[in-house]
């Protein structure tokens, strides 16, 4: 295939030698929020030139994407996948390159949802769970052991319109199996961070319970709109909230659903339900960073004043600083106000069951995207059985 200039890109291999993995244990992921036509807004992407903006357009370039290296991608995860899209496009198309998908679209009436596709010559699909994170947060309320009454005056405060997909999936080559979560978080213009935290967690959470516990072979995928200085990201990395992140998540009280509960002092998610914060998986990694040290420079790029479009532009930036890693941290309170630029997607899995054998370093600044794939390899480990 021909592939355009602007998306050829190279492998970069792990420094991990120790492994030495015969490339027919090897298997790819890929992950990508592809922008549903709901959310389409000519104001806000003003510089889109026409025939790249709604998906029936593009959907001719992200299947030239996919294709890239098709013959090493087994399972592709998608979000904001809108419905009409994916049963007239999407699908058939992935059905004839031997892809195999299912799809949940978000609840609410949102026009958009995840779709999980994997290759039916390579794996099997042995059982799947579509979920809303409602749901899964409840799960975690009761398994926290908060009362009936506490959960039904965080419920209007949780409930968003989320969903996740979860895959349990057989490979045939390796006799292994092998669990897939496709989630994509509430992004709410950075407003709800705290419920935006606690769905990721609880996602995670949701899929070690899925997968029978955190000793088998899970990989996270998605648009999880927290930046790698956020509570959300940090959750995932550590394990739980440091100081700084419990802090940071008292920033968001509790919305009260009735007069009586707003009569009260103002209540923090973190607080009331601090145990759903938390996971037990010390080896859980970010696939991203462990090939390369540090998360890609940006996933989501919003260039709604023509800064990179016009060279003579003075927009200040001020909202946008670099960190050592040359990750930018975004200033939750001005989001919307200025150039946004920030990394967001990952690709989480667990470290003593998995490893990540190579990355697909993608594009530059001004092709305004970066999403990326992952080569990951069962670990040869007596953990299998």
């Amino acid at each position: 295939m021909d592939l355009k200039a602007h998306i050829r890109r190279r492998w970069v291999e792990s420094s991990i030698k120790s492994a030495s993995p015969s490339f027919a244990d090897c298997f790819g992921v890929v992950s990508y929020n592809i922008l549903a036509d709901c959310h389409w807004n000519p104001s806000d992407f003003p510089y889109c030139p026409e025939g790249s903006r709604l998906m029936k357009d593009r959907h001719k370039q992200l299947m030239v994407e996919l294709q890239h290296d098709i013959n090493t991608t087994d399972v592709i995860c998608l979000q904001e996948v809108g419905p009409e899209y994916f049963v007239e496009q999407l699908q058939p198309a992935l059905l004839k390159l031997g892809f195999f998908g299912s799809y949940f679209k978000k609840q609410h009436g949102t026009q958009e949802g995840e779709a999980t596709f994997y290759r039916t010559q390579r794996f099997h699909l042995l059982e799947e769970r579509h979920v809303t994170c409602t749901q899964l947060i409840k799960e975690a309320f009761l398994e926290a052991g908060l009362s009936k009454d506490e959960i039904q005056r965080l419920h209007g405060h949780v409930d968003k319109d989320n969903v996740a997909i979860y895959s349990k999936l057989y490979d045939t080559v390796t006799g292994k199996t092998l669990f897939i979560g496709n989630f994509h978080s509430t992004f709410s213009d950075y407003k709800a961070i705290d419920v935006t935290t606690l769905q990721i967690t609880a996602t995670f959470q949701g899929l070690c319970k899925f997968a029978g516990g955190v000793n088998q072979p899970v990989i996270l995928c998605g648009d999880f709109n927290q930046e790698p200085h956020m509570p959300g990201y940090l959750v995932l990395q550590d394990g739980g909230p440091g100081e700084e992140s419990i802090q940071y998540l008292r920033r968001y009280h509790v919305k009260e659903q009735n007069s009586q509960d707003m009569k009260r002092k103002p209540t923090y998610l973190i607080d009331m339900a601090r145990p759903c914060f938390q996971h037990s998986c010390p080896s859980l990694k970010s696939a991203y960073k462990e090939m390369k040290g540090c998360e890609p420079t940006f996933t989501n790029y919003e260039d709604i004043y023509g800064i990179v479009w016009h060279s003579n532009d003075k927009q200040s930036t001020s909202t946008v600083k670099k960190n050592a890693c040359g990750i930018y941290a975004t200033d939750p309170e001005k989001y919307g106000t200025q150039f946004f630029k920030a990394t967001l997607d990952y690709q989480w899995l667990l470290g003593f069951m998995l490893i990540t054998l190579r990355s697909l370093i993608t594009v530059t600044e001004l092709n305004c995207s970066e999403n990326y794939t992952i080569f990951a390899q069962t670990a040869r480990s007596d953990r299998w059985c």
